[in-house]
């Protein structure tokens, strides 16, 4: 689908070339189990693979500690350091970690609160 747009700028007519519009890249997940399953699949049709870009292929497929990188050309994989591996059980663990710090601060604050009570009822603040 093209758009043409025309534009008046100080009574002068302009048109503009035609823009494609393309839509979002949403290619059914292909999951592998390990580094074999992503190599028979890659080699059964590498021509079209091959066309994909870096990002496309790390969308198309899903490998558990692995994503797909081009070097030169081909296809290749690099495992995924600690650090960017984060599913679901390592965020679940980061919102457990922020829940433990937030009950710590109001902990915290209610004993502030309390000494600060205590203070005033002795008249020492």
């Amino acid at each position: 689908m093209t758009v043409n747009s025309k534009i008046v700028l100080k009574g002068m007519r302009k048109d503009f070339p035609s823009i494609k519009i393309i839509e979002p890249f949403q290619p059914e997940v292909i999951e592998c189990e390990n580094v074999e399953d992503f190599s028979e699949i890659i080699n059964a049709d590498k021509e079209k693979y091959n066309d994909y870009t870096t990002q496309k292929l790390n969308k198309t497929f899903k490998i558990p500690g692995y994503k797909v990188t081009k070097i030169n050309g081909e296809i290749s994989l690099r495992s995924i350091k600690p650090c960017e591996q984060l599913n679901s059980n390592g965020s679940n663990k980061i919102k457990d970690e922020i829940n433990d710090i937030k009950e710590a601060f109001n902990q915290l604050s209610e004993q502030f609160d309390a000494i600060k009570e205590i203070l005033r009822n002795n008249d020492l603040l």
